[in-house]
């Protein structure tokens, strides 16, 4: 079965991330797993990412800011 690979990269944006996750975790079918990449966010998306508990979300934060080419990368 192919399962689907997402990548989101986020900044400062914790409604946007928080409605992306619950909108692939409710509607998603099939197989899936994405990768999230903090880029040094101020707000709260770093506590809200590192308390995510589906083994389906990959996290990593960053304590530096890569911008969208080096985060993308």
């Amino acid at each position: 079965m192919t399962v689907l690979h997402i990548g989101i990269l986020t900044h400062n944006a914790l409604s946007h991330t928080r409605r992306c996750l619950e909108t692939l975790q409710r509607f998603t079918e099939g197989p899936w797993r994405a990768i999230v990449l903090d880029n040094a966010s101020t707000d709260d998306t770093p506590a809200f990412l590192s308390a995510l508990a589906d083994p389906r979300i990959t996290v990593e934060l960053r304590r530096d800011n890569l911008g969208v080419g080096g985060g993308r990368n």
